[in-house]
């Protein structure tokens, strides 16, 4: 029980070479040819797993998602009262460590064929969703125990994320390591300040 199927090990293990392969080559270079080559197995194999390069996009944005939730989810349970909780939150999604999880080169190059190509834009929508439904929890936690006050949990979450998103997006172009760390915290307390005060 609780042993992952050797279909989904040998999945994994793709998504992780496609993951790496996109770095070094760019979306664009990562052709099914060169990642079967990289992995030392046939294209008709590798299609077997994934019969199309879309399918197999659309299965590591689903997996950049599950590393971001295998990181956050567990420090979360590790606190205990709603207040740390809350802070790990904010203190998580400003950090270095958070935006370094996953290789920008990835995502965003994903990201792009949200423009053109409705299953990417899908697989989008639903990992946003349930980043969205674990803030909104955290949220929700938080003004339950007279932390923070909000008047709508799921508008304050869909807000913190556009928060989130746009400062990394900001820093990635600004390239400053210095820079990240130092903004973080200075968008750490305008937020945690924001929420103490009201979300309306």
């Amino acid at each position: 029980m609780g042993r992952k199927s050797l279909v989904a090990v040998r999945r994994l293990e793709i998504l992780e070479h496609f993951y790496h392969l996109i770095i070094e080559e760019g979306l664009e270079g990562a052709s099914t040819v060169k990642l079967s080559r990289r992995m030392g197995i046939r294209s008709s194999l590798l299609m077997h797993y994934f019969p199309t390069k879309e399918d197999m996009i659309q299965a590591l944005i689903v997996w950049l998602m599950e590393l971001y939730e295998n990181r956050f989810l567990p420090m979360l349970e590790e606190k205990q009262s709603p207040e740390a909780r809350f802070e790990t939150v904010i203190d998580a999604l400003f950090s270095p460590a958070w935006e370094n999880l996953a290789d920008g080169r990835v995502f965003y190059s994903c990201y792009t064929l949200i423009f053109r190509d409705e299953g990417v834009r899908a697989r989008f929508q639903q990992t946003f969703a349930r980043f969205h439904e674990h803030l909104c929890h955290e949220i929700t936690r938080a003004a339950d125990a007279g932390l923070i006050k909000v008047s709508d949990p799921s508008q304050s979450a869909h807000i913190l994320i556009s928060w989130v998103e746009g400062f990394n997006f900001y820093q990635r172009i600004l390239a400053d390591q210095e820079s990240f760390e130092a903004q973080g915290k200075i968008f750490r307390r305008l937020v945690e300040n924001l929420f103490r005060e009201g979300v309306h």
